[in-house]
């Protein structure tokens, strides 16, 4: 796959897991309770509070009418997610999928001393195994032009065992943005256009994750 669309893929696949995450994430951990105006008034939140809390106690307030406001900022007026349901949703696909790397804490049943040090272990193993294959990539680009590269290493630097551990992450990691990008289509409001582009995406991610099994299967056992 060339770099560049390669690129693109993970800048599209970063902004829809954010989007995501953000519209199934309670709001109760982002927004700030405001006291709303009266019809087409802007939020209150950002002039009524104490002035010890502004950055600029003795600024006056802005000169700016409400439909000014509107139109530079439209999104200061989109309907709030209800955060029952929001916690409704982020249950219900815990209960579904309770493996899933995406779950935030408050939402997923809490881990035991055992199983967060397993968890620990194996985030270093895999940024272990990542580093060294960087290191071997990274002699492998420094040879000269009309050179030959270093010679390949007698024995691979990932162990067979390291080997099974860090493709079952990355099968793993893979199946929890399948997992979460379709329960957004099947239970959430996506337009045509992100339907569109969570089925392309899904589609590359399953490619990828066929070719992980396929890895698995090739890893000797010792």
């Amino acid at each position: 796959m060339p770099k560049s669309r390669l690129y693109i893929i993970i800048a599209v696949v970063a902004v829809l897991l954010v989007a995501i995450i953000w519209l199934l994430s309670s709001p109760g951990d982002r927004d700030r309770t405001a006291d709303d105006g009266p019809p087409g008034s802007p939020p209150r939140e950002s002039f009524d509070r104490d002035p010890s809390g502004l950055e600029w106690p003795d600024a006056p307030a802005p000169e700016i009418s409400a439909e000014e406001i509107r139109r530079l900022w439209p999104d200061l007026y989109l309907p709030r997610p209800d955060r029952e349901e929001v916690a409704r949703q982020w249950k219900d696909f815990a209960a579904k999928h309770p493996e899933n790397f995406y779950i935030p804490n408050r939402f997923r049943e809490p881990l035991t001393e055992q199983q967060e040090k397993d968890r620990r272990e194996t985030l270093d193993l895999v940024s272990s195994v990542e580093s060294r294959l960087a290191t071997n990539k990274a002699k492998a680009r420094s040879a000269e032009p009309g050179q030959d590269g270093p010679d390949a290493p007698e024995e691979s630097p990932v162990t067979p065992e390291e080997q099974r551990a860090y493709f079952q992450y990355r099968i793993q990691e893979l199946e929890s943005r399948i997992q979460l990008i379709d329960y957004f289509i099947t239970n959430g409001e996506p337009d045509e256009q992100q339907k569109k582009l969570a089925a392309e995406e899904i589609k590359t991610w399953q490619k990828e994750l066929d070719e992980y099994k396929e890895v698995m299967e090739s890893i000797p056992e010792n």
